[in-house]
């Protein structure tokens, strides 16, 4: 299991560091602020407001207002990377000095044009922060490493206690739960209810099953896809989910289930997963819709849980997050590439976004009451289901129109006087169905993954020691 960089990063090697798309270019153009993401010597993730300016070669120029003494300035040295966040979305990029007077100038020149008259342009300019000038080199483009992200990160991350002696006695049901209901943080080695264990633990298991089973869909087409870098791509997603399900069933096992029985309690079919992995990938079109909506539905849900009240959880959604707003890019670019080709390509993309947004609107569950709602209450989870499906729609309703995209759902409008989208409601029966294992790949996703199981029994025996079975 590689620790230095993350689980899951693509080994495929950049040859060449692309340019940032277009799109992306045009949006730095325009937009006055930006927040630049940092991880600290800690791990822990720092967000700073800055300027941003694109020159005339397309190259992306930042400096430091502070000098080289500012927080995000040394995190990004010290760690060669950052990401630029946009709409939530964070665009991974690689950090590069650049010092030389050709670049320095150009950063200087493009500062003064688009800060033109703000009061903080003289000193972005002045000659003792001209050495924090850099660039930011995307590492999104060309997808043959859209993978690679190589943050710090380190299987600590995961374990390590943030919250030392809990302020609360071992058996004070009452008092665990004034303190969780407040936002504190619960460790793994922390005494807790058996209720909230149960309930972190089913919600964890649901998360990892959803990751493992979640590449399914997508691993039909890596024979198919239409090029090696496409194929490049997909794979390192799908390394990079399965990689997400082996760190997610580590935080589920310390909360005292064994994987053995997690994996095998969702090969019979007793556990769940996502509803959207139970339906079949029919065109190279999906895999689109589903990199860039599904899982950006997905990360609307685990943006949420960052700050869950069971640490060791949120640890892990800060670097899962990190690797899905890469996944999102990747389907955005397919989805892209496909809406500026022919006819049937288009075509292909709106027949894939008719299928999938039925599940997509379901993906987040039907409406909860918040009074009831346990998980809320104890900090499991930030956000309710209908929290969820809104701000998802209000992210990317806007950009899948953008597209000249059609939605399928006529009854799709945002209410002004409530602040909320409106729309067809979704079909819960089908989901409770689907959920359960009557989906259309139910047991088709759940026979791969019991054959699969039976078939490496011999690695796991061998790596285990289990020298009886193995010979």
């Amino acid at each position: 299991m590689p620790t230095g960089y993350g689980i899951g990063r693509s080994s495929v090697h950049r040859m060449n560091d692309p340019a940032f798309d277009a799109e992306t270019l045009a949006r730095l153009r325009d937009e006055q602020e930006v927040r630049i993401e940092t991880r600290g010597p800690d791990g822990e993730v720092h967000r700073t407001i800055i300027w941003v300016v694109v020159d005339a070669t397309d190259r992306v120029l930042i400096r430091s207002y502070r000098g080289a003494g500012a927080r995000w300035y040394r995190e990004a040295v010290a760690t060669g990377t950052a990401g630029l966040v946009i709409d939530e979305m964070t665009i991974p990029a690689r950090i590069e000095h650049a010092t030389d007077p050709e670049r320095v100038a150009a950063c200087s020149a493009e500062l003064e044009r688009k800060y033109a008259g703000d009061p903080a342009t003289p000193a972005m300019v002045a000659d003792k922060v001209l050495e924090t000038t850099l660039e930011l080199i995307s590492r999104l483009s060309h997808l043959v490493s859209v993978l690679q992200y190589p943050l710090p990160m380190h299987d600590a991350d995961t374990i390590q206690p943030l919250n030392g002696r809990p302020p609360y006695a071992a058996g004070d049901a009452d008092a665990f739960y004034a303190h969780v209901g407040t936002g504190g943080k619960v460790e793994a080695d922390d005494w807790m209810p058996d209720d909230y264990r149960a309930a972190v633990l089913k919600f964890v298991e649901m998360h990892a099953n959803s990751e493992l089973m979640g590449v399914l869909p997508e691993r039909d087409w890596i024979m198919r896809a239409p090029n090696l870098r496409r194929k490049l791509a997909l794979t390192s997603k799908i390394q990079d989910e399965v990689g997400h399900a082996q760190l997610l069933y580590r935080v589920a096992e310390d909360l005292g289930k064994p994987r053995t029985q997690m994996l095998a309690d969702l090969i019979d079919g007793k556990t769940k997963f996502h509803n959207v992995f139970h339906y079949p990938t029919k065109s190279w079109a999906d895999v689109g819709i589903i990199a860039w909506l599904v899982d950006a539905a997905a990360i609307v849900s685990q943006q949420a849980l960052r700050d869950s009240s069971y640490a060791p959880y949120a640890r892990t959604m800060k670097k899962i997050c990190w690797e899905e707003s890469v996944h999102i890019m990747h389907g955005r670019d397919v989805v892209l590439t496909l809406m500026n080709g022919t006819d049937s390509q288009r075509a292909m993309v709106q027949e894939a976004l008719d299928r999938w947004w039925g599940p997509l609107m379901q993906m987040h569950g039907p409406p909860t009451d918040p009074a009831k709602d346990k998980d809320l209450h104890w900090g499991i989870k930030a956000k309710n289901n209908e929290q969820l499906r809104q701000e998802f729609l209000s992210i990317y309703v806007p950009r899948i129109l953008e597209l000249g995209l059609t939605i399928p759902d006529a009854a799709l409008r945002y209410d002004e006087a409530d602040g909320r989208w409106e729309y067809t409601e979704p079909d819960w029966g089908e989901l409770k169905s689907v959920v359960t294992g009557h989906g259309p790949a139910s047991q088709e996703r759940l026979e791969f993954r019991r054959v699969n199981f039976a078939e490496t029994q011999w690695v796991r025996d061998a790596l285990l020691g289990n020298a009886t079975t193995a010979a």
